[in-house]
């Protein structure tokens, strides 16, 4: 798995060829850092190949995105595949679940 950091709202235009997972976040939020936390050790520990992405969006930075994407609560996940939302996850998830839903959303074994 892949993780960027968006930089620019045409960094998430450029990942939606295949599977993303956009992640809502802000430096303030105690459950947002948990949960950043889960999906580097998922990545260091490689889960999951580099055909998924994790795309971070900093609230704060990127106001415009958070609405478009109607984004209320900290930290939101939006699972997408080829451009397409596929599940939205609010609130925090242990690695174990984070595992488990991106195994789910995905269909993978």
């Amino acid at each position: 798995m892949k993780i960027i950091d968006l930089q620019e709202e045409q960094d998430l235009d450029n990942q939606e060829a295949g599977n993303v997972i956009i992640d809502f976040y802000a430096n303030w939020c105690g459950p947002c850092r948990a949960l950043a936390s889960s999906f580097t050790n998922i990545s260091e520990e490689n889960h999951f190949s580099d055909d998924l992405t994790l795309v971070k969006v900093n609230i704060d930075q990127h106001q415009d995105l958070a609405q478009k994407f109607n984004v209320r609560s900290l930290p939101t996940i939006i699972f997408t595949s080829s451009g397409k939302s596929l599940k939205t996850k609010v609130g925090s998830l242990s690695k174990a679940d984070l595992i488990t839903m991106i195994k789910s959303v995905y269909d993978i074994k």
